[in-house]
């Protein structure tokens, strides 16, 4: 029985964990905090489970019966709001089913614990590079880094050649209770919320279901790129080292609501009698969305193999954290399963995270880079770009496929190329009888 070590319990690393525990391999994840501690602790970067990635956890047993009261997004509203012009409001449903948030808390802590009830073993305690040496001097068949943070996350040398697909920005989320509903039935219909706002930023609101209930999550990010920040991007985190936890959650979420009354106040005013989740369901964090070289060889000569977020870190405001979680996950238990009893070797492990970025990765980053990063930046748009855009808003076929390949990157190929895009476009419009 091969031995496996997953340093980190995130999305990528659990998954990973369980399809190999299913498949009768000797698995230990290593963590630094236990259940209790990730369940009420600080929350993660929102990400939805689009239907894809539901599918895979329903298959693999991840998905829980508990988590079945969860909010559900059969589809996306999208509001564009241009300076001095009517905001562009169209919204459609995702073809390939519904969505919906679990918050991260509670997945992951639920996933350690069922995974160590299975018989996996769970080592509690920080991971170091030292600590890394021990572990491939034969102790293990094969160590996989499923984090990105801190001296793991830099063994991984940048992947110039590959793009995570937008700039750097910086992300105020917060979750609460009691945010009043979209006034308009059909907005409440699809479930999630994009607001976008040009020098502002963009504005998620994501119905999900948390440790504490059903509440509404509010992700709102701005991006530090070559024409400045965006507004909606913080300069400075509130807080001082000696106030406390629920003192900086306060003025965190004052600085979220400030902001929105400033470029949403519609949004505001649905959060007038809305109370915080807790002082963990609020963060202030700054991405760096880039690609790295998946596999690193430590001094002492043993191989480490990243994935996910140790490797490819994606813009939030794509809403493919998951999806590209899930995916790398699933190449990566196909690609040991095929390799048998052979050694791992780092041909291996860039050959395994080729076949993940070639099916997958790589259209979530060009379709944050295209569709996202670039939206309102005229000069790094597609030449037919307004053409598209005139057709989302316009052609209720278009709406859909837009918003499935929102949910599926992989869906919005079309979209990429100028030729196919505009013949699929026309087709649109002749089976809704409209003219050209």
């Amino acid at each position: 029985m091969r031995k496996i070590l997953i340093v980190g319990a995130g999305y990528s690393g659990l998954t990973l964990a369980h399809l190999l525990l299913s498949a009768g391999y000797d698995v230990t994840v290593m963590t630094g905090q236990t259940s209790p501690e990730i369940r009420q602790g600080r929350t993660r970067t929102l990400a939805m489970t689009f239907p894809e990635t539901l599918a895979l956890e329903r298959e693999a047993g991840l998905f829980f019966q508990q988590w079945e009261t969860a909010p559900t997004a059969p589809g996306i509203h999208f509001s564009l709001r241009p300076p001095n012009m009517p905001s562009m409001e169209f919204g459609g449903n995702n073809a390939g089913g519904t969505s919906l948030a679990v918050e991260s808390r509670l997945k992951m802590a639920d996933w350690l614990e069922y995974f160590e009830d299975r018989g996996g073993k769970v080592i509690v305690h920080g991971c170091t590079v030292s600590d890394l040496e021990y572990f491939t001097r034969g102790m293990y068949d094969l160590t996989v880094i499923a984090v990105g943070a801190g001296e793991l996350g830099a063994l991984f040398d940048r992947d110039d050649s590959r793009t995570g697909g937008a700039f750097p920005g910086r992300i105020t989320q917060a979750s609460m209770f009691n945010v009043e509903p979209h006034e308009d039935p059909a907005v409440r219909e699809r479930g999630l919320e994009v607001v976008s706002i040009p020098g502002g930023g963009n504005v998620f609101l994501v119905p999900q279901l948390t440790a504490y209930g059903p509440a509404t999550t509010i992700f709102a990010k701005g991006e530090v790129g070559p024409a400045g920040m965006e507004q909606l991007a913080w300069e400075e985190r509130p807080g001082r080292p000696s106030d406390t936890r629920e003192q900086v959650a306060t003025m965190r979420l004052s600085f979220l609501l400030e902001k929105l009354w400033e470029f949403a106040p519609d949004i505001a005013r649905r959060c007038q009698n809305a109370t915080l989740v807790d002082p963990g369901s609020v963060i202030m964090e700054e991405i760096r969305p880039q690609v790295r070289h998946p596999v690193a060889t430590l001094s002492g000569g043993g191989m480490v193999l990243g994935m996910a977020d140790a490797v490819i870190s994606v813009d939030p405001v794509s809403g493919q954290q998951h999806a590209n979680a899930a995916a790398c996950a699933r190449a990566y238990f196909d690609a040991i399963r095929a390799h048998g009893e052979q050694p791992f070797t780092p041909e291996w492990g860039r050959a395994a995270f080729d076949r993940f970025w070639n099916e997958t990765g790589q259209f979530a980053a060009m379709f944050t880079e295209v569709l996202v990063a670039n939206f309102w930046d005229e000069s790094k748009r597609p030449p037919y770009f307004a053409e598209l855009l005139e057709a989302v808003l316009t052609l209720p076929e278009i709406q859909d496929a837009w918003v499935t390949g929102v949910c599926r990157p992989t869906e919005l190929a079309w979209m990429l190329d100028e030729q196919t895009c505009r013949a699929r476009i026309a087709e649109a419009r002749e089976r809704a009888g409209v003219a050209g």
